[in-house]
């Protein structure tokens, strides 16, 4: 339900957001640490974070909200055993933020609608999880602060989602 409100609030312009230098280097360790009991449950590995020295203009709490739906996502999405890594990195004039697994991937002819409102993939033979939300209220979170989302997703398997925002003027 909170997802819902927040795509509509983005929809209207009414979404609160407050940017200020994020360094993430204290961000994603935090997230990390969050998503542990269920990566645990899930038999998934989460990598150390790596993000020494970056630092985004971000919304904290949005950019929270952000990485706990991708991280959950390649929980949720990825081989059991195998790793999710977050990695920040500069990229050009911002910081790129990327989520990686080893799950499935995301097949060519989804790409474009992933981060549609209710858009959900099916992968295997089982019926899509969750309510096709997170991504399309992440992806709006990024751009309504001022940068971008994407994935990347190789035919061998895996997926990368990851945000770019900018960095803070000096």
């Amino acid at each position: 339900l909170d997802d819902l409100l927040d795509v509509a609030r983005i929809e209207v312009r009414t979404l609160s957001m407050s940017p200020e230098p994020v360094r993430l280097d204290e961000l994603l360790p935090a997230i990390v640490a969050l998503l542990e009991p269920s990566a645990a449950e899930a038999g998934i590995v989460l990598s150390p974070p790596v993000g020494a020295g970056c630092i985004a203009l971000a919304d904290p709490v949005r950019l929270r909200q952000i990485l706990l739906n991708l991280g959950s996502n390649g929980i949720k999405y990825g081989k059991r055993g195998g790793p999710v890594s977050f990695v920040a990195a500069p990229r050009g004039d911002g910081i790129r933020i990327a989520v990686t697994d080893t799950g499935l991937g995301v097949p060519p002819e989804h790409r474009d609608r992933v981060f549609e409102p209710f858009y959900r993939v099916r992968q295997g033979t089982g019926a899509p999880r969750g309510a096709g939300l997170g991504l399309a209220v992440s992806h709006r979170l990024a751009e309504a602060m001022g940068g971008r989302m994407g994935l990347e997703s190789p035919p061998e398997g895996g997926s990368v989602f990851w945000v770019e925002l900018p960095r803070p003027h000096p």
